[in-house]
């Protein structure tokens, strides 16, 4: 009733299907555990604990362990203190594989958690977190190599464009509208290049539930 009543004076432009863009490419990177990692992740499914050497992680509900088995397959888990216990570096190689492979390309990491942020600045000293509209400048004009972002953060509003075209999830997330528009940041009216988007899902976890 409303686009009737305006339908005189305006024109309502959806990218989809009216704009001409580039194409989408969505890739998922299967990411293997090793049999350690996937011993205390199968723990963590199985019983709601986790025994690591300093510290037993109780998950306490079996809501609560969904996202501790996210937190696994992300490579780190947070005890009651919240303090995170690394377990593996898998994600983090598969991301410096992808980072070679863009060879010098701009590259938007999205991540899910704090310590898959702090453990992606402290592996890549390149890469800058995504913080102001000073860091977003830098970012389109080609000064940021790594850039990093939360998808409750980096949401409507933020042209990215211009800064890249390569968006890696360091893990999916359950929240299609949060994962639509972290996308459409880089997958915009303006961009000019092919888009890729590349997620990393630890194998045979619930990132490959998320998936579906």
């Amino acid at each position: 009733q409303v686009y009737s009543l305006i339908s005189d004076i305006c024109i309502s432009l959806e990218t989809q299907g009216n704009v001409d863009m580039p194409e989408l490419i969505e890739t998922i990177r299967p990411v293997p555990l090793a049999p350690a990692t996937r011993a205390l992740y199968d723990s963590m499914e199985r019983d709601a604990i986790l025994e690591l050497a300093e510290e037993v992680i109780d998950a306490g509900s079996a809501a609560a362990v969904n996202g501790k088995l996210l937190q696994i397959a992300g490579g780190a888990v947070y005890d009651e203190d919240h303090i995170a216990h690394e377990l593996h570096t898998a994600k983090l190689d598969a991301l410096e594989d992808i980072l070679e492979e863009a060879a010098g390309e701009p590259v938007l990491v999205a991540y899910r958690y704090q310590h898959e942020r702090e453990r992606i600045m402290a592996r890549f000293p390149q890469a800058v977190q995504l913080k102001d509209s000073g860091t977003i400048a830098a970012w389109n004009r080609g000064e940021i190599p790594l850039l990093l972002g939360h998808p409750a953060g980096v949401g409507h509003g933020l042209n990215l464009q211009d800064g890249g075209h390569i968006i890696v999830w360091f893990g999916p997330i359950y929240d299609l509208e949060l994962w639509e528009q972290f996308i459409d940041r880089l997958y915009r009216q303006g961009q000019r290049f092919t888009t890729s988007v590349l997620v990393l899902v630890a194998e045979g976890t619930v990132e490959e539930d998320a998936m579906g």
